[in-house]
């Protein structure tokens, strides 16, 4: 899971984060990291159309969490990727 800080690096065009992420088989954004990015108040309107177009190729979770085999899902996936940078973050304040 992305949090709002990577989703900005990603959308830079950050290589070291796109080299990490481009095998990845699944990512997601908390819809709290999709409110706080669409409230910037720098925000263009390319910026914001690049965005959406992020939003149709990853998956945003809500603020709650009814699906217990969704949680261990994503949690095993945030495990997996044991990145080293601090650009990326698990929002366990969802789960």
């Amino acid at each position: 899971m992305l949090d709002t800080n990577a989703i900005v690096a990603l959308l830079q065009g950050n290589l070291q984060l796109i080299e990490l992420l481009k095998d990845a088989n699944w990512l997601g954004v908390s819809v709290i990291s999709q409110i706080k990015f669409l409230v910037f108040t720098g925000l263009s309107q390319n910026d914001s159309q690049i965005f959406e177009q992020f939003l149709q190729r990853v998956e945003v979770l809500g603020l709650v969490a009814i699906d217990a085999v969704r949680i261990v899902s994503i949690s095993s996936r945030v495990h997996a990727l044991e990145c080293s940078t601090q650009e990326i973050k698990a929002d366990w304040n969802l789960l």
